[in-house]
């Protein structure tokens, strides 16, 4: 066989007769247009039909009902399909797991799905925030004298010394 198939084309029709068959009793096609499908002549009905040409309607109407029994009569395997509630917990982690936050802090924050943009927004500024070294709205640190150049070096503003050896920096003002 040029196909490398071993069975006659037979198999096949009969194959979508029956998967057709089935639409037909879940209510997705008509006997008539299963008939027309498998290149029958049918009875005498047909001839006032399906065999004398059909209406542009008719047969948008034909395809239609045709792709609706094909998805769900013609398949050989199941279409896997992922929920929005699946999708939308898989972007929340992933973002969660690039800001810094462990297994174990997610884990606590319950079904991410239901996280709205805002909560979300709000959860990656707090843990960009202490990433910064800072808490809640605070935007100043004291660091040791000694580290104030590699805080400045990594964009942090020096605002003054202290009597401890130490230096208030801040972060710059982008208004």
């Amino acid at each position: 066989m040029v196909a490398g198939f071993s069975w006659r084309p037979y198999v096949l029709r009969r194959y979508f007769d029956v998967r057709m068959m089935m639409a037909e009793s879940d209510g997705l096609i008509i006997r008539d247009w299963r008939v027309f499908w498998m290149g029958h002549k049918g009875d005498i009905e047909h001839t006032y039909t399906v065999n004398k040409g059909l209406p542009q309607d008719v047969i948008e109407k034909m395809r239609e009902s045709y792709q609706k029994a094909a998805e769900k009569c013609l398949v050989t395997a199941k279409k896997e399909t992922v929920s929005q509630e699946t999708i939308v917990s898989t972007f929340n982690k992933q973002f969660l797991q690039m800001a810094g936050y462990s297994e174990e802090e997610i884990g606590q924050l319950g079904n991410l799905a239901d996280l709205t943009a805002e909560q979300m927004q709000e959860l990656l500024k707090k843990k960009s925030m202490a990433s910064l070294g800072l808490n809640g709205n605070n935007k100043q640190k004291v660091v040791a004298m000694k580290e104030v150049k590699s805080w400045i070096l990594n964009g942090w503003e020096y605002v003054t010394k202290l009597p401890s050896d130490e230096a208030v920096i801040r972060l710059p003002n982008n208004n």
